[in-house]
């Protein structure tokens, strides 16, 4: 099964041993990843506080460019980038408001 990889910025930097166990799982699982270079950083600490729809735009990319590619998008064990992507699907969509078990935010994952 092939999946968009979307590995965060501290996986490509501070914590590299998460892209690099992630590789080794996924390869043991016989998953191909296909890496989403263009992505960036998800804007979770500094952007979310002074730029809110900067921010939910770069979250958004991120699930458009897996989109692009017809992939479901994998990410690394970064617990941010969960609530990050699922906000921003949820102010992007604001027709669905009932809350799904399981979904912090109360919309659900589309991807």
């Amino acid at each position: 099964m092939k999946f968009a990889y979307y590995p965060g910025c501290s996986a490509r930097s501070t914590c590299a041993e998460l892209n690099e166990a992630t590789h080794l799982v996924a390869a043991k699982l016989g998953l191909e990843l296909l890496q989403l270079e263009s992505a960036t950083c998800t804007g979770a600490r500094e952007l979310r506080a002074i730029d809110p729809v900067g921010f939910y735009t770069l979250n958004v990319r991120i699930l458009a460019l897996a989109e692009s590619h017809g992939l479901p998008l994998m990410t690394t064990t970064w617990c941010g980038w969960s609530p990050n992507s699922n906000n921003a699907v949820c102010s992007a969509d604001s027709t669905e408001k009932s809350p799904q078990p399981g979904h912090q935010s109360g919309c659900t994952f589309p991807l």
